[in-house]
């Protein structure tokens, strides 16, 4: 019986999409911060109480919107 290899075949290494990654992450961070400031001048023009809870259903609820009208949400 012939030894067997504990090596994998070699396959192709993939591009580091690390960059692409990156810019992908930052775009949703400067996203998620621009929901967020959208929610608290929302709240604080409508005067109710301003809350953890309320900010991120509101932010929440334009991400939805967001994908229910087709536009890209990342």
């Amino acid at each position: 019986m012939p030894p067997t290899s504990t090596r994998p075949e070699a396959r192709p290494m993939r591009a580091d999409n690390s960059p692409h990654l990156i810019e992908a992450a930052q775009q949703r961070r400067l996203q998620c911060i621009a929901r967020v400031r959208t929610a608290l001048d929302d709240m604080e023009r409508d005067g109710g109480p301003v809350t953890i809870a309320g900010v991120a259903a509101r932010a929440l609820l334009t991400e939805l919107q967001c994908v229910a009208a087709g536009q890209k949400v990342e």
